[in-house]
């Protein structure tokens, strides 16, 4: 066997902690990429919202309208008929008035 070969290999072990670190640091990142997506759909929630806002707001603006017309003394139906699951025996709605 030839003494300068056999210094510049790699053993099996070495190899194997390098792959193990890679993977960790795999994990790390794809944990880092889920959680940044999940803010990205917030965030493009959000900013729908706000364009729904803007949207009917100057609607309003130039019509004198309103988009949705509710009884303020039947405001619990109002927001059950605006959910997608409905509102159980449980679920309060909450109003404030100003």
């Amino acid at each position: 066997m030839n003494r300068s070969r056999q210094g510049k290999a790699f053993t099996l072990i070495e190899l194997l902690v390098v792959i193990a670190i890679i993977a960790i640091l795999a994990a790390l990142l794809l944990t880092a990429l889920s959680s940044s997506k999940h803010q990205a759909q917030d965030v493009n929630c959000v900013s729908n919202l706000k364009q729904m806002t803007a949207s009917g707001l100057m609607y309003m603006d130039e019509t004198g309208q309103s988009i949705i017309e509710y009884d303020t003394n039947d405001l619990e139906s109002w927001v059950q008929s605006l959910s997608p699951y409905g509102l159980n025996s449980t679920s309060k709605v909450i109003t404030t008035v100003s």
